[in-house]
């Protein structure tokens, strides 16, 4: 395998660990001193990590999924074109496509940069889509998962990425099945639980937003 494709199967190796909330596949991709770098226009409304705000404005497998397509690669760089998808709680939906550039050191990544095709319309989407009430939401549950440890923290999103495998309407009973019970603390599922709150006004407007059948 040359350096090249070694470069591009880190990358795909690392969108697929974000998709799946695995924060130790993540971690294990990443120089210690990696950075990122984001349009500054997206940071007005943006008071958590670029993830966090998006975690409730996902609430299906299909909002969070990215679909990495390859543009170009060479010994130290990727360039990948990718999508940002989300719903607000009026069931309004975004789906912009982002051109990233990745810089690599030694077999993980060092430097990562996003350009948005439309940054205009990504703002006006969080703009509208969290509202004070959901912001104040998101502070204390995502506050509350960003204080524990490593280890945890990394439980807790896996478990996350799980329950997002499944319809919304079934994700409750998955969390308090007998797999969950015997892997998860109490406080574990009771972070859980808040997360997948901070979506559920979002789950349903997307039900609502389905079209009625036609009758016969």
């Amino acid at each position: 395998m040359s350096i090249e494709e070694k470069n591009i199967k880190v990358m795909l190796d690392l969108f697929s660990a974000v998709e799946r909330f695995d924060v130790e596949g993540q971690l294990a991709l990443y120089q210690p001193d990696v950075e990122f770098h984001w349009p500054t226009s997206l940071y007005v409304k943006n008071h958590f990590s670029w993830d966090d705000t998006w975690i409730p404005l996902q609430p299906t497998w299909a909002d969070r999924k990215m679909n990495p397509r390859v543009v170009g690669a060479s010994r130290d760089q990727v360039v990948i074109l990718w999508h940002q998808r989300g719903v607000a709680p009026s069931g309004e939906r975004f789906d912009g496509e982002v051109l990233g550039l990745y810089r690599l050191r030694e077999g993980k990544l060092a430097r990562a940069q996003m350009f948005y095709f439309d940054t205009t319309a990504v703002a006006s989407f969080l703009a509208k889509a969290i509202s004070p009430e959901l912001e104040r939401q998101m502070r204390a549950v995502l506050g509350q998962v960003n204080s524990q440890p490593i280890g945890t923290q990394n439980t807790i999103a896996k478990a996350y990425g799980e329950l997002m495998m499944v319809p919304p309407g079934k994700r409750s009973d998955l969390l308090n099945s007998g797999k969950f019970k015997n892997t998860l603390s109490s406080e574990e599922r009771d972070l859980l639980e808040k997360i997948l709150a901070l979506s559920a006004h979002q789950a349903d407007q997307n039900a609502t937003q389905e079209p009625a059948a036609k009758p016969l």
